[in-house]
């Protein structure tokens, strides 16, 4: 088992990332891709990101390039959602990380240049 701590990456983060949002949710992802921790994220966050994106009117071709981008998101894997993701996954390290105005996300940045 991995002692790298995984991160439950839910839609919020996702497009604030992708609709260019303030906060720190491309700073998250950038520490992800660099391999400080591991991004989990599901096949229904995928479904909620479509249809957050076409509800918001965001036009086909943007939302597909959109999917494919969190698709090859390096470090980050994407499993199987079901009622018992969170006592199924193989990783105790998995923290959910849902919102980019939670002050546990400044805390994962600074702990993330604290052990490079």
């Amino acid at each position: 088992m991995s002692s790298q701590l995984s991160l439950y990456i839910d839609t919020n983060i996702f497009l604030d990332h992708f609709l260019q949002r303030r906060g720190r949710s491309s700073a998250l992802l950038r520490v992800i891709a660099a391999g400080r921790f591991f991004g989990v994220t599901s096949h229904f966050t995928l479904s909620e990101i479509v249809g957050v994106l076409k509800a918001s009117g965001v036009p086909q071709n943007r939302i597909d390039y959109i999917i494919n981008q969190v698709e090859s998101f390096p470090n980050i894997s994407i499993i199987f959602h079901d009622q018992n993701i969170f006592l199924t996954c193989p990783d105790v390290s998995l923290i959910l990380v849902c919102s980019v105005e939670m002050p546990f996300i400044s805390w994962l940045l600074r702990f993330s240049q604290l052990t490079i």
